[in-house]
Formats: structure tokens, C-alpha cells, sequence
């Protein structure tokens, strides 16, 4: 989606190489601040690792950092949901990441068995021990481009990796409900991450009562009518509405680069407000 409102002034969802992006966290931070953004929210998934590295760097690029993360979770399908000023450091997100990295690992050693047992063979070990911290399908799809079993990471995903594809390992997640409460403990606004590509909307008032505080209405993915659709919903439940591109790095498509979603600067001030 190209934001026509106004100019973004702020990106609340932003990945880097600490799960399944192609930067450096610092780097992301210097290229949002290169593309005009003032306020930037890591949300790497199942992560906050990152956090140190990109604040220090985005404060010296005069862009305010919010700490994040994307919890993968699940309410009755795959849904994601983003903490927002949490606290980076707070126990309970410190352990929850601890057994998701160990659990994400684990998933891709089972999906690289599974592409061995179809004559392609990447090393899963490997693949772990470069990712450094989450590792996930996106690591796979690269290796798998790399040693030439697929031209490019869209095409490794609708063959081999992709939901109901020949080498797909499910990914324990936990509940929705579950995530919320975790990220309100860490001082954290829970927003419902691409709504448009979940089909959740019937859910919503469950988990505004379970205490989601916000959606996401700006995403690269949601159309401008998506987007009105989910500001107008927001508002009938109560809840902040929240923005981001949900840039992946130079591999992401397109449409997911800093300035393409996120919320003009008086939608940032009444969010922080609001909060």
C-alpha cells in the first residue's frame, strides 16, 4: 500500500537480521532515518535481541526507537501479534524468546530432513548457526537459492516451504490470548498485525476484550480500503490504530520499504497518547 494521507512519520513494524531480515539492526535503523522516518519500532519476531544495537543507533540518527516484537501466535489459524513500547529486557519475553529460538532451530533442522528426502540437501546446523538467533523458512529458502534448488525465495516457498508445500514443518505457536497478556506484562500495547491477510475480523472483539489495544490498519499488503475498513473498526471497538511496513530488507517485495505504510505524525502522537 502507498500511504497517500501525508508523509510517514512513523514505522511500528520493521524486521532485521535477528530473525528473518537482511540487516544489521543499526542498519536498519540508519535507513529508516535515510528515508525521513522520525520514530522506528523494531519488531522482530519471537525476538528482542536487536534492541540495544538498533536504539543506540537510531538515536544517533536523530529517529526515536520503540521497542518491539512480532509474537507468532494462534486464534484459530496463524495470527501475529505486535508489542509496542515494551520493555525490552522484561523476564517473561526474555524466556518466551529463549524457547522460541530454540523451537525455531529445531523447526528448520525437521524441514531440511524433509528437503533431503526430496534430493536437496542444505545443511540445516548451518543454516542455524548463520542466522544467530531465530532462525526460520526465509534462512531455508536463501540456502536452497544459494545451492541452486530454487531461483529465488517466492519460488522456494510456493514449492518446498511454503503452508501445505512437500518440505513444511508446522511452527508451535502460542495462543493470541496468551500473547496479549504477555506483552501488557511488559508494559507493552498489543496491536493485531496485517489483519487483511489473517481473516480474523470475526475474532476481534474477543481479543480487544482479552486486551488487544490496537490494529494494524496500515500495512504494505492492505489496500486503501483495507486500510479505512480497519481504521473504522478500531474505532467502533475502541482501540488504537496502529502502521508499518513490515520491511524485511533489499529480498522483501517491493512495496515493503520504509515510507510505503505507517502512521502520519498526528496518528503517532494520539497513539502515544492514547497509550
Amino acid at each position: 500500500m502507498s500511504e497517500s494521507r501525508a508523509a510517514i512519520f512513523a514505522d511500528l513494524h520493521c524486521h532485521s537480521l535477528y530473525s528473518d531480515g537482511v540487516d544489521r539492526a543499526d542498519e536498519v535503523a540508519r535507513k529508516a532515518a535515510a528515508a525521513g522516518l522520525k520514530a522506528v519500532a523494531l519488531t522482530d519476531h519471537d525476538t528482542t535481541e536487536g534492541w540495544d544495537e538498533f536504539s543506540e543507533s537510531a538515536r544517533s540518527c536523530g529517529v526515536e526507537p520503540i521497542p518491539g516484537i512480532e509474537v507468532s501466535a494462534t486464534h484459530g489459524r496463524e495470527v501475529h501479534v505486535l508489542g509496542l513500547f515494551i520493555d525490552p529486557r522484561d523476564a517473561a519475553i526474555r524466556v518466551y524468546a529463549k524457547s522460541r529460538r530454540d523451537a525455531r532451530g529445531a523447526r528448520v533442522r525437521r524441514i531440511c530432513a524433509r528437503l533431503a528426502e526430496l534430493g536437496m540437501r542444505v545443511d540445516g546446523n548451518e543454516i542455524v548457526a548463520k542466522a544467530g538467533c531465530n532462525a526460520g523458512r526465509p534462512h531455508v529458502a536463501r540456502a536452497l537459492v544459494a545451492a541452486g534448488h530454487a531461483s529465488s525465495v517466492s519460488q522456494a516457498f510456493q514449492k518446498w516451504l511454503g503452508d501445505g508445500r512437500p518440505a513444511y514443518v508446522e511452527y508451535e505457536r502460542i495462543a493470541a490470548v496468551d500473547a496479549i497478556a504477555m506483552i501488557r506484562s511488559a508494559g507493552g500495547l498489543a496491536s493485531l498485525a496485517h489483519p487483511g491477510l489473517t481473516d480474523v475480523d470475526r475474532h476481534m472483539a474477543g481479543l480487544v476484550a482479552a486486551g488487544l489495544g490496537a490494529i494494524e490498519a496500515y500495512h504494505a499488503d492492505h489496500t486503501g480500503a483495507t486500510a479505512a475498513r480497519y481504521v473504522r473498526l478500531a474505532a467502533t471497538l475502541g482501540v488504537c490504530v496502529t502502521g508499518g511496513s513490515d520491511r524485511h530488507g533489499d529480498e522483501s517485495p517491493g512495496r515493503h520499504v520504509f515510507g510505503s505504510a505507517g502512521l502520519i505524525a498526528d496518528d503517532f502522537r494520539q497513539l502515544v497518547a492514547r497509550r
